[in-house]
């Protein structure tokens, strides 16, 4: 399978800088916990395993959903895309303050004027 392209201006995903932040599922459900903030979240399927993937290390959308459809998740046919829901999951997990969006070029070092 051939390499997604990458858009201008795409952003990549990463977790925020937390130590020890760890994801523990329970019934099917992420919890989360924050030893910074000690805040505590109660994810879905989609959205604890986009944040495992996070954990690891920053993600394109793309890649997000490639990781998402090898794990089996299905999300929901009358919420729009994939990509949509994935962004719509990302801006939450964002105004949580646990991920940050930044522009591909800047992450590999290719900043433009």
């Amino acid at each position: 399978m051939a390499a997604p392209s990458r858009q201008p201006g795409e952003l990549r995903w990463r977790f925020t800088d937390a130590p020890n932040v760890k994801v523990q599922w329970f019934d099917g459900e992420a919890v989360l916990f924050n030893p910074i903030s000690w805040d505590t979240h109660l994810l879905n399927v989609a959205a604890g395993l986009i944040v495992e993937q996070l954990l690891t290390r920053a993600r394109r959308t793309d890649e997000i959903a490639h990781a998402l459809l090898a794990e089996g998740v299905e999300l929901d046919p009358d919420a729009g895309s994939m990509h949509q829901q994935i962004a719509s999951l990302l801006d939450q997990l964002h105004r949580l303050g646990l991920v940050v969006g930044e522009a591909a070029e800047q992450e590999a070092g290719l900043d433009t004027p």
